[in-house]
């Protein structure tokens, strides 16, 4: 790509050149002429100045007359023409010192300079567009090249480019002792929607930052080259392609019951047409309605009969999550993506510490209320997905409390990888899994 770049560059500075050259006669013919009128009125002020006289206005008035017959026709991003509240500064005044040097830049141009600033004006006019045609057309052909080249490169990188942040996880031997199922949990990872008025790109963004530093190349450059591939609707149709394979082969070969976070309402549709078809349940969450974010959607898909429905909502600060729950039998199962924790978010910018689970302690304590407390007809409740803490920490925090508010009055075991399996780029512990409740 960075070739492509540079031979794209590189032909377009050579056409630009070209052009120049057609104007540069014109440019010579027309800073020799208007120099003339501003050699005039330089030599009276800078006398003036250099005598200590006042400055007439007139004699300011047609030192601007000047310079505005130089800049008309190629009107440069910084213009020298004197604006009105420094026209009429007195001497005396806190302005008048700058309009004497203004006037002495401007007065001892020498042709050459006006000559060198028209054609850096025609320059900048170019490169802007619409004022030559075939320069134009070329210039857009060019960005078409390069976007092809882009999007080449990207596809023969999707299989890499679709995928997620995190690991599924599967745990085979979850729930109650005379009722246990296999249970799969998946953050997905939310991708922009290019057809959108505003695509978002609040879930891949933190995920490019962290795979650059891994490599350990963080230019800005590099940071946007590999967002805007994860943007391509090309690449966002593998991933969402991608999801559905998963989801088909898991629910057919591996679990019962799959728990997915970071789902988009394009994702979602799609997994609804591949539940329609197979014959599957599948429970959704309403999706955020936070501007500039992601819809942050959470499911739950399951081969077996949904007896009933809901959604568990987090509300922490700013930041409402909505989580979808479905009860199988008597056992509800909840689809987690917790807001992070401060600790959390320190940790991954790299600060020393652990992430204290405050949140996800919280969370757990009110879907205990509402989904197995207020529910006469469930026995288990299954919570899994992304936790955005130490699973381990959090099952200590919930069976040995530091403080009795903290405790979970409910059997609660543990089911995540063993240590030193990575589930999430950029964590070095548990932070997928499932906590089974009764």
């Amino acid at each position: 790509v960075r070739a492509a770049q540079a031979a794209c560059q590189k032909e377009q500075d050579a056409a630009l050149e070209a052009v120049m050259a057609t104007q540069r006669t014109g440019v010579q013919e027309h800073a020799a002429r208007t120099f003339e009128g501003l050699a005039v009125v330089a030599h009276d002020l800078l006398s003036k100045i250099s005598a200590g006289s006042p400055l007439p206005a007139e004699s300011l008035q047609a030192l601007n007359n000047a310079i505005d017959a130089i800049e008309k026709p190629y009107p440069s991003a910084k213009s020298d023409v004197i604006p009105p509240n420094l026209l009429a500064a007195e001497p005396g005044s806190k302005l008048y010192p700058g309009l004497l040097k203004k006037i002495e830049t401007v007065c001892k141009r020498t042709v050459a300079d006006v000559e060198a600033r028209c054609l850096e004006a025609l320059r900048a006019k170019l490169s802007e567009g619409g004022v030559d045609e075939t320069l134009d057309k070329l210039k857009k052909d060019l960005q078409q090249r390069l976007d092809d080249t882009f999007a080449d490169m990207a596809q023969r990188c999707k299989a890499v480019l679709r995928l997620s942040d995190h690991c599924p996880v599967l745990l085979p031997d979850v729930g109650c002792e005379n009722s246990s199922s296999a249970v799969l949990t998946w953050n997905v990872l939310e991708f922009p929607c290019p057809q959108s008025a505003q695509p978002t790109t609040d879930g891949v963004n933190p995920v490019v930052g962290q795979i650059l530093s891994a490599l350990k190349r963080k230019s800005s450059e590099e940071h946007a080259a590999l967002l805007n591939a994860m943007s391509l609707q090309s690449i966002v149709d593998e991933h969402v392609a991608f999801v559905l394979d998963f989801v088909r082969d898991a629910l057919e070969t591996k679990a019962k019951v799959l728990l997915l976070q970071e789902l988009s309402l394009e994702t979602v549709a799609k997994l609804r047409g591949l539940c329609t078809e197979k014959g599957w349940s599948a429970v959704f969450s309403k999706a955020s309605d936070e501007a500039g974010r992601c819809e942050a959607i959470t499911g739950v898909i399951t081969n077996d009969e949904v007896a009933a429905e809901s959604q568990m909502s987090v509300q922490e600060g700013k930041k409402l999550r909505h989580f979808a729950a479905a009860r199988v039998a008597k056992t509800w199962y909840v689809s987690c993506h917790m807001p992070m924790d401060e600790s959390q978010a320190k940790k991954k910018k790299g600060v020393v510490g652990t992430c204290d689970g405050e949140i996800a302690t919280r969370a757990v304590k009110q879907a205990v209320e509402e989904f197995l407390v207020r529910d006469a007809n469930a026995t288990t409740l299954v919570l899994g997905g992304d936790w955005n803490t130490d699973l381990r920490l959090l099952h200590s925090k919930l069976l040995k409390p530091e403080s009795a508010g903290d405790r979970c009055e409910k059997d609660v075991a543990l089911h995540c990888p063993g240590t030193g399996t990575v589930t999430a780029l950029g964590v070095d512990w548990p932070i997928d899994g499932v906590l089974c409740i009764s």
